[in-house]
């Protein structure tokens, strides 16, 4: 076959001869038009390969010999014509000659022994055009040692150019037009395979290939089963990838080998089983058999299950055991269940999950650095049901990252490292395929991930949906979004055991989830499901034994290096529902995109049951970039939320707003250290608690100091279940107040707690004016007691009443004047210091609280630290200087703000505000 011939390209489009030795990278700058107009294969020559994202160091450019003329390529995944992110035309950068050899993993000559059974009539080698640049040079059809000649059986000779089957070591190709054929459990190991053509398993018989490294073109088919022809279920197929020992990052500085990174086609199809059951009776220490609600379907005698742990505080309470046979919707067990297995209250789920599949993708080495990883690069092509990913993936979770550094937390001046502990390395990882949400998203369905030592599932800048899978014993995180831009879903999903064996959440010095920010790496506790971004949908989810979140959102874009973003990733307007009324944007923070779905979600056993930071946060004060149209928009709702038996708190959110809860339970086993809802200084202005049940915990929430607060409807059953601080705002962000009201809820008994310990509120007042409340900011509370708060309970045993911390009393005296703290200074010190509340509103019309406690309030058996009172006046006073009924300022408004110069000038009553009106509901 003839080469075909290159059609005329302009002159503009041709890389010159000599560049320029100054330059820092040797640049082949090309638009998406040009490529859909010029599909010609690039002419590389020295030009070996071009890299396209953050795996690929920078070169100098005296390394480079350009050849005279570069043609448009044909580009080998989709992102290459368009920057998945931006959509803007891509800059790609060169590597040097000697990377060419370096990459081409083992290419030295393997040792053959030429076999008895060779063909006689060998085909010819095939053409050769079709063979597609980029990440393909990591292995060439030239430097292939066994290439395919025509469509055939691997182990048939006559398949093979060199008319022998390939050996031990072999560089194995499979050209463009050509399909090869698993058809055994084949005995050789080889060394690399690259497909530009396909390969594909036989469904009907065991198969096993054994290789190093596989690599896949943009036309390059793997198939493993179909939709119509899965495996069979007597069968298995099997892809082995062989302990090589480490890395040579000599010879692969980007240490992407040891795995799949596959840019073309993937159809993975195993015989479908069900995924994970629930328990019809509890399972208890001693049982040899298992009672499910319903009958399980593709299980058998020798499949391996995981029952998921139950006791509070011990991720690791979970236990494998192997079925010895199956009787409707009854198993029975190769060894008796060394643990009870029941939950907390009698209706709650207790699951098991299915660990066997007849699709094996897994490391030869249980050694972490000699490890494959599976990657589907720029590639949405893709369809994966019913596989085992097994002992897969190098990134390690429990050691920071060091391949970049963001000393400024900017994407533009990040600084690279030593690379000796990289990113990216998972058992199934989507990375950069593209997030327009009109796409066809991959999928992956009813497959397992046992074994990561970093991720297990990962979605990185794609669209992907996720569905009725498994994670077992993973490390860092289970289910994740990467960035915060991902699109597509998570559903049906389990979770079981994601435990970083150092347990981070339970050192101080490790508890915080930002701790490794500046090398942004994240999700490293143990968590089920990690999401950087609100549009990916959660449904019917569990996460059971995480040392860290169950569920956790961390709505932050993250730093990437070059990815099109200066400072972060941020997401795109024109993917976003209500994108058409943000006409003036392009790009906007990941943390004012709704969540898309939360709805039907289950944690228990775990550390923390659901953490959120930034969802909604005006904490940052770019709110002046939204349009107000678009801000009534911005609210997300978690729907029918399940958490028990966890260790430190079931709800946790920080710097999130606008937010509802409808249909939340929560049970716990009376550990009094644990707590049912925290919620910190920043979380506030709109919040609603609708039908939520808590009980068992020693503090049932510690409720929200400022915005307007709706807790209404459920059941309420702990030591303490409600603690209330007084209002409280970040001083950077000071114009809110707080109106809480508690409505319609049941107090009731619980068996962890005698009745005589039992309080509904605890307020403390005095505790923070004392400073001797370690939540709140001892640098602010003597200025900040002048918000106005109001909190009203309409429920069980309190009849419209309203709550006045004792402070409020007209003869208390909130900031006596050796608690006035140094940096207080001028007019404010006198107005305020040794001053009782009576003199506060005669002089200022201002008190702790916005309001008096009235004659009429009275003490109550159920609150400790305040008063009770049907007297509820509809205004409050609010202070000047804080900013309680501005709009939302332009950032870095209170950089440079001087709050007591403020004082000197306009101190005193700066206004009322009014009762808000709960009946509004976020989204009504």
């Amino acid at each position: 076959m003839g080469v075909p011939v290159k059609p005329s390209i302009p002159a503009v489009y041709k890389a010159p001869i000599n560049r320029p030795q100054t330059a820092h990278h040797a640049h082949v700058r090309t638009h998406c038009n040009l490529f859909r107009a010029h599909r010609v294969p690039i002419r590389l020559k020295d030009l070996h390969q071009v890299a396209f994202d953050k795996f690929m160091p920078r070169w100098d450019p005296r390394m480079f010999h350009v050849e005279r003329t570069i043609l448009c390529p044909v580009l080998p995944f989709r992102s290459f014509c368009e920057h998945p992110l931006t959509g803007a035309s891509m800059s790609f950068r060169c590597l040097p000659p000697a990377t060419v050899v370096a990459l081409s993993i083992g290419c030295g000559a393997g040792k053959h022994t030429e076999p008895a059974n060779t063909c006689a009539n060998p085909p010819p080698i095939p053409d050769r055009t079709h063979e597609s640049p980029g990440l393909m040079s990591l292995m060439s059809l030239e430097s292939a040692t066994a290439i395919a000649g025509q469509s055939g059986a691997w182990s048939d000779p006559c398949t093979w150019t060199a008319g022998i089957v390939p050996q031990d070591d072999a560089q194995v190709g499979i050209p463009h037009g050509i399909t090869v054929t698993v058809d055994g459990e084949l005995e050789g190991a080889v060394d690399m395979l690259g497909i530009w053509g396909t390969l594909r398993f036989d469904p009907t018989v065991d198969t096993r290939l054994q290789v190093g490294t596989v690599l896949s073109s943009m036309m390059g088919r793997l198939e493993i089963g179909t939709a119509e022809h899965p495996i069979h279920p007597e069968a298995k197929a099997e892809l082995l990838f062989i302990d090589q020992g480490p890395i040579d990052r000599a010879a692969d500085p980007a240490q992407i080998s040891h795995g799949a990174v596959l840019m073309g086609p993937v159809h993975i199809h195993g015989s479908a089983v069900s995924h994970r059951m629930v328990l019809a009776t509890p399972a208890t220490a001693g049982d040899r058999a298992l009672v499910f609600t319903t009958a399980p379907s593709g299980w058998r005698s020798g499949d391996r299950i995981v029952i998921a742990g139950t006791i509070p505080g011990d991720p690791e309470s979970d236990e494998v055991r192997t079925i010895r046979a199956v009787d409707g919707m009854s198993v029975t067990l190769d060894a008796p269940l060394d643990l009870d297995h029941t939950p907390l209250e009698p209706d709650l789920d207790v699951h098991v999950a299915h660990l066997s599949r007849n699709v094996v993708i897994q490391s030869e080495s249980d050694e972490l650095a000699h490890r494959a990883h599976v990657m589907f690069m720029h590639n949405l092509d893709v369809q994966v049901h019913h596989a085992r990913f097994h002992q897969l993936g190098r990134t390690d979770k429990r050691i920071q990252l060091d391949d970049w550094f963001f000393p400024d937390l900017l994407a533009d001046t990040a600084e690279q490292g030593r690379g000796d502990h990289i990113r990216g390395r998972y058992s199934v990882h989507f990375h950069r395929g593209g997030v327009d949400p009109t796409s066809i998203p991959a999928h992956v369905e009813g497959c397992v991930v046992e074994d990561d030592p970093g991720w297990a599932y990962v979605n990185h800048s794609s669209h992907v949906d996720f569905v009725n899978n498994v994670s077992y014993a993973i490390v860092g995180g289970a289910f994740q979004t990467e960035s915060g831009d991902e699109v597509g879903s998570f559903v049906g999903n389990i979770a079981v055991r994601t435990v970083n064996p150092d347990y981070p959440l339970r050192d101080p010095d490790t508890a915080p989830v930002d701790i490794r920010e500046n090398t942004q790496d994240f999700a490293f506790q143990g968590d089920g499901f990690w999401l950087h971004g609100g549009d990916v949908a959660l449904r019917d989810n569990v996460a059971t034994g995480s040392s860290g979140h169950g569920f956790i959102f961390w709505t932050e874009g993250l730093r990437e290096v070059d990815v099109g973003f200066d400072d972060q990733t941020r997401f795109l307007v024109k993917h976003i529902d209500n994108g058409h009324l943000l006409p003036h944007l392009e790009t906007i923070q990941s943390w004012w995109v709704p969540i898309r779905a939360f709805e039907n979600n289950t944690t228990y056993t775990s550390t923390k049951g659901l953490m959120m930071f930034y969802v909604h946060a005006t904490l940052f004060e770019d709110i002046t970039e939204l349009t107000p149209e678009y801000y009534e928009t911005v609210h997300s709702t978690f729907s029918n939320t399940t958490i028990w038996g966890v260790e430190q708190a079931g709800v946790d959110m920080m710097n999130s707003e606008r937010v509802r809860f409808d249909g939340l339970r929560m049970v716990n086993d009376g550990n009094r250290e644990s707590v049912g809802i925290v919620t910190d200084m920043t979380s506030g202005d709109r919040l609603v608690w609708d039908r939520v049940h808590v009980s068992g915990f020693g503090t049932g929430m510690i409720v929200p100091t400022q915005g307007d607060i709706t807790i209404s409807g459920g059941t309420w059953a702990n030591e303490t279940d409600f603690l209330i601080a007084p209002a409280e705002v970040e001083p950077s962000r000071p114009f809110d107040n707080r109106d809480l009201r508690i409505e319609d809820i049941i107090f009731a008994d619980s068996p962890h707690f005698s009745s005589a310990d039992i309080l509904h509120f605890l307020l403390v007042g005095d505790d923070v004016l004392e400073q001797s409340w370690d939540r709140s900011n001892e640098e602010e509370i003597h200025r900040q007691f002048l918000i106005p708060d109001r909190v009203v309970v309409d429920a069980d045993g309190f009849d419209e009443q309203r709550l006045y911390f004792t402070a409020q009393a007209p003869d208390a005296v909130p900031v006596p004047a050796q608690r006035m703290p140094a940096q207080a200074e001028g007019t404010f010190v006198d107005d305020v210091a040794d001053r009782t509340n009576a003199d506060l509103q005669d002089d200022l019309g201002l008190s702790f609280g916005g309001a008096l406690a009235p004659d009429n309030a009275r003490e109550s058996a159920w609150v400790l630290g305040g008063l009770v009172s049907p007297t509820n006046p509809t205004e409050a006073a609010y202070p000047a200087c804080m900013y309680i009924e501005e709009n939302h300022p332009p950032a870095n408004t209170f950089d440079d703000f001087d709050f007591y110069a403020c004082w000197d000038a306009e101190g005193g009553m700066a206004g009322v505000v009014t009762a808000f009106d709960h009946t509004h509901r976020l989204g009504e």
